[in-house]
């Protein structure tokens, strides 16, 4: 569940879950440690996520020169959500390829079972032990993983979680965009 942060119309930032205010460096923060937030106008209950999120991208940007290259600026504003839209695809496709490999082991032995070179008893016990094995692996490579996160952490970089709420921002980025970039209506010109 999303951290709320309230916006209030003095454009102060309240986050609930801490019940204090926040800044768009605070904001920053919870994002780089993984953490999802929603914020809202106090008033209206408008979504103002993209809003915000887009203030602390403009942050980022004054304080480090080169934070994001002028091309991609400028690629989003030209090609409006057609470029976030690439990007939460590009994305999403990185994370499910990690996720089909358990998926592709069953099948190559459903394969095997089809084809008669295993029984299904034996398809089950290799299945077993080929995940087993996995996981052990992941067991003896904890320490060594530990110790990459720490680097990368140190170095900036972006882990996993970070990737996947900064697709889902982007879905969110997304469709703000989508809104504004969609042509007004004969009626919508007539106010």
């Amino acid at each position: 569940m999303p951290i709320l942060v309230k916006r209030y119309p003095n454009r102060k930032l309240y986050d609930t879950a801490e019940k204090q205010y926040i800044s768009l460096e605070g904001i920053n923060d919870l994002i780089r440690q993984g953490e999802e937030i929603k914020v809202i106008d106090n008033v209206t209950g408008e979504d103002l996520t993209a809003v915000i999120l887009s203030q602390v991208i403009l942050e980022n940007e004054k304080k480090r020169i080169g934070f994001l290259p002028h091309t991609v600026l400028t690629g989003l504003i030209q090609s409006g959500g057609t470029t976030l839209n690439f990007m939460r695809r590009g994305l999403s496709s990185s994370f499910e390829s990690l996720t089909h490999f358990d998926d592709e082991i069953k099948r190559r032995i459903g394969f095997l079972v089809d084809t008669g070179d295993l029984t299904l008893g034996e398809a089950e016990e290799l299945v077993q032990k080929l995940l087993a094995v996995g996981q052990q692996k992941v067991d003896l490579f904890a320490p060594i993983e530990k110790a990459l996160r720490t680097v990368l952490t140190e170095r900036g970089i972006a882990s996993r979680n970070e990737l996947l709420n900064l697709s889902k921002q982007v879905e969110g980025l997304s469709a703000k965009l989508d809104e504004f970039s969609e042509p007004k209506s004969e009626a919508d010109d007539q106010d």
